[in-house]
This record gives structure tokens, sequence and C-alpha cells, in this order.
């Protein structure tokens, strides 16, 4: 269809797919529609140095110089079937692959490792009224996941150089290819959330799961956004500081169960997590879709109840590097597993 020209979210679509050149878009095609509820940050920002000079009793001509950085925000309900959002989160952790196939089924097991660096950037083009916002260059810096209202949502951050309304690479044909994977929705109660110690020889998956009310995992890559000679727009971004991955966990009430943690936390015993969401849905037989954060070092940096009229209870925990992989781990540093009907890598 043409290029939307009313207001409504309904009828717009957004896109990511990963680029090789920092400033050359890349075409959308069929595979890379992104679902979403909101963006935010898709603008174009330039400083503005006004004109005050002496002898100018009504202020000249300024000069416009740099355009800002565009620090693009995209959320939404996540799905098992992450589409080209798992785009966003594999350049974000740095090492993806060519995923496993389950059996002799259509599921596929995806493993997002953490990298050095992360793998790159991609092209990002939304439809607004009667216009296509294209963003040639954005480097991924975080993706968050919490609960709301039952469902488990997402936050996607990255900075990119420049926001553009008269792209010649992505236009009304490359739009209106795009088809969203299909929407198989994350939902809390399919969730599960395990913690013990991380010198424990016990696979946490195999612990008796934490009785939890809430959570907040958060992933990020902190970037500069450096300007240089002969470009109105940033450079490409490179890290300016340690990554960050946290955990946060809400218990409804504080009990004896959890009443240990505060010991732990003062005496700075690590801990192990995994953070898993099982479908009853089957991307294959036999092979249900799935998503499992594991964290192999956690440290306990908050562990105080709320002192209310029913006293509740949580934790907040900052991922490290285990000096070890974990008994029933297979990584030192945080990493993901999906299983979804996704065939090929998410960095391909």
């Amino acid at each position: 269809m043409a290029t939307p020209t009313g207001p409504q979210l309904s009828n717009k679509a957004a896109g990511l797919k990963k680029a090789t050149t920092w400033g050359t878009a890349v075409a959308l095609g069929a595979s890379d529609e992104v679902l979403f509820k909101k963006i935010s940050g898709l603008k174009s920002k330039r400083k503005y140095v006004p004109g005050d000079h002496a002898d100018s009793p009504f202020r000249p001509a300024g000069v416009f110089t740099d355009f800002e950085p565009v620090d693009l925000g995209i959320s939404g309900d996540l799905s098992y079937e992450l589409g080209a959002l798992g785009r966003h989160l594999a350049l974000l952790m740095g090492t993806a692959g060519a995923p496993t196939k389950q059996g002799a089924t259509t599921a596929y097991k995806h493993v997002l490792k953490w990298a050095d660096y992360g793998a790159g950037f991609y092209t990002f083009a939304a439809e607004l009224p009667g216009k296509i916002y294209e963003v040639p260059s954005v480097v991924p810096t975080e993706f968050s996941i919490k609960v709301e209202n039952g469902v488990i949502v997402f936050d996607a951050k990255g900075r990119g150089d420049v926001c553009k309304d008269d792209s010649a690479v992505n236009t009304a044909a490359q739009m209106d290819a795009l088809t969203p994977a299909a929407f198989v929705p994350m939902i809390f109660k399919e969730g599960a959330f395990y913690l013990n110690g991380a010198d424990e020889a016990v696979d946490v998956l195999t612990t008796t799961p934490l009785v939890t009310t809430g959570f907040d995992v958060a992933i990020k890559r902190s970037v500069d956004g450096e300007h240089a000679a002969g470009s109105a727009s940033i450079i490409k971004p490179e890290e300016n500081d340690f990554p960050a991955v946290s955990l946060k966990l809400q218990f409804p009430r504080f009990a004896t169960a959890n009443a240990g943690f505060l010991a732990k936390h003062a005496a700075g015993t690590p801990q192990k997590a995994a953070v898993q969401f099982t479908s009853p849905l089957e991307a294959g037989t036999g092979f249900y879709y799935s998503l499992t954060i594991y964290f192999p070092r956690l440290v306990i940096t908050d562990a105080d109840p709320s002192l209310d009229k029913i006293i509740k209870h949580g934790l907040e925990l900052v991922a490290e590097q285990a000096a070890s992989i974990p008994t029933g781990m297979d990584a030192a540093r945080p990493y993901i597993e999906i299983i979804n009907k996704q065939e090929t890598d998410y960095l391909a």
C-alpha cells in the first residue's frame, strides 16, 4: 500500500536490518519488520549557534553545525518469535551463530553470548504520516525486559547517526514488503526465576523457583557520540565504559525463603541465576517456545525489605564475569538461549 497519511499507529510499519558501512543505509526486506507499540527519539536535531555579534541591535543569522545523535527507543510486547528485534539483541550481545535444529522438527535453538564488543549496527526505518523516516546507522546500546499487566514487555535502545525523510534506499516499496514474524506472546505466568550460590555445584535450573511478582533484566553497552571534521553527523560510536547487566526481583512478601539474602548481601556471596520463560505452544513437535537468560555470576547490591502493611522484599543484583563456568552453564558471562522457528542466524 502507499505510505500511510493518517496518524494512526495501526497502519504503520518499522524495520531494521544489519548494515556494514557506517552512514550508508541498506534496504529493508520482508524479514526485517519489528513489531512495536512505541518509538521514541526518531527525530532530527541540529546544533544552532546564534549570531549574537556586536553592533547587531537584533539577532542576525546564526549557524547550524552538527546533527545531534539519534537516541532511538523501540518498545512493545515481547514475542518468542523475535523477528528483527532479535537482530538488535544479537548485535548488542555480540555473538550469535547458526541455530541448532531441535530433532527433526521446525524448532531451532539460538544462543546469544556476550562478546568483548558489540557485533555492529543496523539501518532503521519507520513509516510516519506521509513520510518514511530513516536512520542509516544505529548501534544497539540497551535491551531490557520486565512485566506489565501480566505481559513481558521490551525496551530496545540505540544510538544513530542522523534521521532523514528523503531516503532513496528505503521507500514505500521496502516498507510495503515488511512482513512481521508470528506473534507468540510471552506471559509472566510462563516464567520461572532461579537463584543459588555461584560456587554451588548444582545446576540452578534444578533448584526450586523463587516466588516472584516482578522482575527487570537490563543489558547495556555505553557508547560515545563524537563528531569529526568532514561530517555533519557522528562517526561510528565506540564503547566508552564497562558494560552493565543487572537483574531485579520482587517478592510478594518477606518470608523464610528469601530472608537469607540480606546475609548473602552482607557477606558478598556471589550468586548465579536463570530467568526462563516457556510457552505452552510448540515451536516444533515436543519442543516448546522458550527464552532463558543465564547469569553465571551476580552480586547482590540491595536486599532491603519494604516496611509496609505487608512487608515485601526485593533484590537488586549486578552481573560480573565468573572466574570459571558454573555447573549447568555454558559461559562465564551472561548469555541467552532462545527456541523458536527462526531458521537463520540473527546476525546473518
